[in-house]
């Protein structure tokens, strides 16, 4: 498995732009990204977990075409990939998930979604690295479920400046994921569901400021009307954060998009396509967690507020977007 690892590695690669020879750099990286990987166990998993995961973890969201209306998902097309976005690489397209997953080895979709092959770009594969083998498993089991959809993705388009970045070493993670409506629960669907990627400030190098998890703006998107979004500060600090907020406005903000003052929330925040199917268990778990937050006091710009009329959002521009880069500092 790890020869395949590495070969799928380097073929990928490679698949750049403009065809390249593989260079010793990219066996050195191959290699580098199949140390210390531990396969899972063939242990058959549960699908019906699998198709929850997909859908809170934004798995559908980022690898589904929306309908017509922007909010939807056009599930005629589940995972057939196409959402563009652009960052330091150049800009690409999601992957077809529906035609690679029933193909490809259920160890190398393993390893894809952890981060160890290190060709991603915007999936955020650091986090998916910590969700629990037996989530994983039903993960695995449910892609293996898909009918592929017959579409071709638009060409990717790499600045000739661009390398791939350096494989990440294996992070711990459980075995088993957490039950119950705890916080320790809350805390670890915040990360399979990616909800810390949006909602963390960075430090300069990119990484999340790990003092300041779910204060807000680690980056900004760019809206169908050209202006920037800024994922909120999601602490309890009552100024700044949510810390007025009662159960029943984080709840309708999460899985109907209405904030607490009643205005809709850009459909960025996958609540039409995703985060309405979380369980009453799960969202307790989730409003605990957030509860247990220590309250930072950081004020971002105000987010344009979003209508059914709007043009569809450009996603995504990760990076300055309105003068706004999400590196200021973050005050408690």
């Amino acid at each position: 498995m790890k020869r395949l690892i590495t070969f799928m590695f380097l073929v990928l690669v490679g698949c750049r732009e403009e065809p390249r020879m593989l260079s010793q750099e990219d066996e050195r990286r191959a290699t580098k990204a199949t140390e210390g990987w531990v396969e899972l166990a063939p242990v058959a998993g549960d699908p019906r977990n699998g198709d929850y995961l997909t859908s809170i973890g934004a798995c559908k969201e980022c690898h589904t075409l929306r309908a017509a209306d922007g909010e939807h998902l056009d599930r005629t097309k589940l995972f057939g990939g196409g959402i563009p976005f652009a960052g330091p690489w150049g800009r690409v397209s999601s992957a077809n998930v529906s035609a690679v997953a029933s193909a490809m080895p259920a160890g190398i979709l393993e390893a894809t979604i952890r981060g160890q092959m290190a060709f991603k770009f915007q999936m955020p594969t650091d986090l998916y690295a910590e969700m629990a083998d037996d989530d994983m498993r039903d993960l695995l089991a449910y892609l293996k479920t898909l009918t592929p959809v017959e579409r071709r993705n638009t060409e990717n388009h790499y600045l000739a400046t661009w390398r791939p970045p350096e494989p990440r070493a294996p992070r711990p993670r459980p075995m088993t994921a957490p039950r119950g409506r705890t916080v320790e629960r809350g805390k670890y669907l915040t990360t399979v569901a990616i909800c810390r990627d949006c909602h963390s400030p960075r430090l300069p190098d990119g990484s999340y400021d790990e003092a300041h998890l779910f204060a807000g703006g680690g980056f900004s998107l760019r809206t169908g009307n050209g202006e920037a979004l800024i994922p909120p500060n999601l602490t309890p600090d009552r100024e700044t954060g949510i810390g007025t907020w009662t159960d029943a406005d984080i709840e309708r903000a999460v899985r109907h998009g209405v904030a607490a003052d009643g205005h809709r929330l850009n459909p960025a925040m996958p609540y039409e396509v995703g985060l309405e199917a979380l369980t009453d268990e799960d969202m307790g778990a989730l409003i605990l967690y957030l509860r247990s937050l220590p309250p930072v006091r950081r004020r971002l710009p105000e987010n344009p507020h979003w209508t059914p009329s709007d043009p569809p959002d450009d996603c995504c521009f990760p990076g300055p977007v309105g003068g706004y880069d999400g590196r200021e500092a973050v005050t408690k």
